[in-house]
C-alpha cells in the first residue's frame, strides 16, 4: 500500500466529516457512502478495516494496568463506510 495513497484516504475522510462534532462521553461516528468519496481504494479500505487504534483507557485504581478500547479506523457496511473522526485525525498524524 502506497503510503501517500493513504495519507490522502485520511485527508478526505478528515474533510468529510468536518462537520461532525466529537461526542462528550462517546465518540460520534460519522457515516459516508461509498459513492461520495473520490479516493475510495478497495484495497486500503480493508487494510484500515484490519488496522485497531485504541479508542480510550480507563485505569483502575485498584488495578497496576488499565483497560484499552481498541476499534477498527473504518467499518465496511454495504454502501458506507463509518469511522469515528478522531481516530482518523490521530493515525493521520501518526503516519505524518
Amino acid at each position: 500500500m502506497d503510503e501517500n495513497q493513504l495519507k490522502e484516504v485520511l485527508k478526505e475522510l478528515i474533510e468529510k466529516s468536518k462537520e461532525y462534532k466529537d461526542g462528550f462521553l462517546a465518540p460520534k461516528e460519522c457515516k459516508i457512502k461509498l459513492s461520495e468519496l473520490n479516493n475510495y481504494d478497495f484495497f486500503i479500505y480493508s487494510k484500515l478495516e484490519k488496522t485497531k487504534r485504541e479508542l480510550w483507557t480507563r485505569k483502575h485504581s485498584n488495578k497496576e494496568y488499565g483497560e484499552k478500547l481498541l476499534v477498527p479506523v473504518v467499518t465496511i457496511d454495504n454502501d458506507y463506510v463509518s469511522f469515528i473522526p478522531k481516530i482518523i485525525r490521530k493515525y493521520l498524524k501518526e503516519i505524518s
